[in-house]
């Protein structure tokens, strides 16, 4: 499963001065929980969120993301 590197949303808001995830979250045309959400590693990204985070940060969409194992139930 594909998540966020939580480094990177910390980035894109020092950047452009977001002081929170809310406001981090309205440029991403998102909801604060949604990008929360990301941050914790509690849901994969879209592709339109990881396009939107490298036109915020500069950074290539295979900077924005690490690949975690699922577990086999």
């Amino acid at each position: 499963m594909i998540r966020v590197k939580a480094t990177v949303l910390d980035q894109a808001r020092e950047l452009h001065g977001f002081t929170s995830d809310e406001k981090l979250a309205a440029a991403l045309g998102m909801s604060g929980t949604a990008v929360r959400n990301l941050r914790h590693g509690k849901s994969a990204p879209r592709i339109t969120t990881l396009l939107s985070l490298q036109k915020l940060t500069g950074i290539p969409i295979e900077g924005l993301i690490y690949e975690v194992q699922e577990n086999a139930a």
